[in-house]
């Protein structure tokens, strides 16, 4: 072998080593728990940077190692050709630009009043898309002023379902879930979340009150309580 194949091979390892360490340090502040991979961009919050899980109806965590998720990153779901139903929970403010972009199966995503900002092109050639949130919210006007199909909880009825939490006009067990990390202090909701909340009327918002949506949820007859009426 010639000096200059073994000066070639002996430098191979070199640049595989800097290559391993860039690929490293550009994963180092990513954290990634259920197919979610989140930043943190403070003490106290994270955005979550991209989804590389299998499964098509997903619900966003809204704490990650006790960091508050607020925001969608730039491209985080960019071209996801799994997705269908995407609800982000309350903690959520941003969500940023492409995000959603090309998302060609994403028929429905539940986005709560907290959201304040969405970004350039965030839910462009999402072609089955409709956008599920509250009456006068920032969701409701974005989806207007972009031309995209909107459904909100008073579009039917002026009304709300008791149990709905989430306002996708279903009652499921991420209801439930959401009132259970509400109880615990995990979960900020609005005024109309915590009415509806409140299923048995006890003005207390409590794990019986999860127990009640789960229940409902699979079928289970409570039929006692107020849940799945209107609210007035």
């Amino acid at each position: 072998m010639n000096s200059s194949l073994k000066k070639i091979f002996a430098i191979i390892p070199v640049i595989t080593a800097m290559l391993m360490t860039t690929v490293f340090s550009a994963s180092a502040n990513l954290i990634g728990e259920d197919g979610f991979y989140y930043s943190l961009t403070d003490s106290d919050h994270a955005s979550l940077e991209s989804y590389h899980g299998s499964g098509s109806v997903i619900q966003i965590p809204s704490v990650i190692y006790s960091h508050e998720v607020n925001s969608i990153s730039d491209y985080a779901f960019l071209r996801n050709q799994t997705i269908t139903e995407v609800t982000l929970p309350s903690t959520i403010k941003t969500i940023g630009n492409s995000s959603f972009n090309y998302c060609s199966n994403l028929q429905k995503i539940v986005i709560p009043d907290s959201v304040s900002k969405i970004g350039r092109n965030a839910f462009s050639n999402c072609g089955s898309l409709t956008i599920y949130c509250n009456t006068g919210s920032f969701a409701e006007t974005y989806a207007i002023k972009n031309n995209l199909p909107v459904s909100t909880n008073n579009s039917a009825n002026n009304s709300a379902v008791i149990g709905d939490v989430d306002g996708d006009n279903e009652i499921s067990s991420y209801d439930s879930l959401l009132v259970l990390r509400y109880s615990v202090g995990l979960e900020n909701f609005t005024e109309n979340q915590k009415y509806v909340s409140d299923v048995n009327e006890d003005n207390s918002i409590d794990s019986f009150d999860s127990l009640v949506i789960l229940r409902c949820s699979v079928g289970i007859d409570v039929s006692q309580y107020k849940i799945g009426s209107q609210t007035k």
